[in-house]
């Protein structure tokens, strides 16, 4: 009798305390009771026991609060100039090289004049093939020799030297050098059709130890019209960074000019030339 009162007792006692050993028996409780609990067991996300770890039920989400205010608005976006430099400048160079071209098409024909005609210079066969070639291959109006030459750029649209350069060898060019009379004449030529306001184009041409040369550096150019009050003198300490060259266009007045600058000034056009 005493012992299966002894057993009763070790029943009761484990309805609280989980597993109790008591007279030779392993009792479980097969619940365990709130009251019985610690704060944090019942109140934490997880109860641990001597069968290791599991979830307290949670109960159903409650309804969402209400939306937050808006935040600042975030910085202004700026526009990609160089992809839309690079869009304006290849449809502008294939029109106004088509109006070049049809331009110097219609110069070709015979003009009557006072009663008279005058007869455009006659081109030889190879020059014709080459001016083909320039406008096929380069998009470039001008062909001189074996060499083709355009005006690229738009105003607005500023660059340094550098992208100048980077410009035209996109186009399978280099920055042009103006190194003989009739490749500066045929450049200005071509701006003052092209432009009806101030134009200013990089060239390749630098001008370093006061002295006019070819891009690469290896030939001096002699014959040059510089702006009034240029060159300005490279041996200068001040003056020392002006080492490349530009034109200058004032269609208005007809000026045709170069000058020198800093590498790290814009320019809204460049000339390039290309080798056929």
């Amino acid at each position: 009798m005493d012992q299966r009162i002894a057993v009763i007792f070790a029943l009761l006692i484990s309805q609280t305390h989980g597993t109790l050993v008591e007279t030779g028996f392993s009792v479980k409780a097969p619940r365990e009771y709130m009251v019985c609990k610690p704060i944090r067991d019942v109140f934490s996300a997880t109860k641990t026991d001597n069968d290791g770890s599991y979830p307290v039920l949670q109960g159903p989400e409650g309804k969402p609060g209400p939306m937050g205010k808006s935040g600042l608005p975030g910085p202004r976006g700026e526009p990609d100039y160089s992809n839309i430099n690079k869009i304006v400048t290849e449809h502008v160079d294939s029109l106004t090289t088509r109006i070049y071209a049809l331009e110097r098409e219609v110069e070709n024909f015979t003009t009557a004049v006072g009663g008279g005609t005058a007869q455009a210079p006659t081109k030889s066969p190879e020059q014709i093939k080459n001016e083909k070639a320039c406008e096929d291959r380069f998009s470039s109006p001008v062909a001189i020799g074996n060499m083709c030459y355009n005006i690229i750029g738009a105003e607005g649209l500023l660059r340094t030297h550098e992208k100048a350069q980077t410009d035209c060898e996109e186009r399978g060019g280099n920055l042009a050098d103006l190194e003989t009379k009739e490749i500066y004449n045929a450049i200005y030529n071509l701006a003052d059709e092209r432009y009806s306001t101030v134009a200013q184009a990089w060239t390749g041409m630098t001008y370093e130890d006061d002295e006019l040369r070819t891009r690469d550096g290896n030939k001096e150019i002699t014959y040059a019209k510089w702006t009034s009050g240029y060159p300005r003198q490279s041996t200068s300490t001040y003056y020392a960074s002006f080492t490349k060259v530009y034109i200058f266009i004032d269609t208005s007045s007809r000026v045709r000019r170069i000058l020198n600058a800093r590498p790290t000034d814009t320019k809204s056009h460049a000339v390039c030339s290309y080798s056929l």
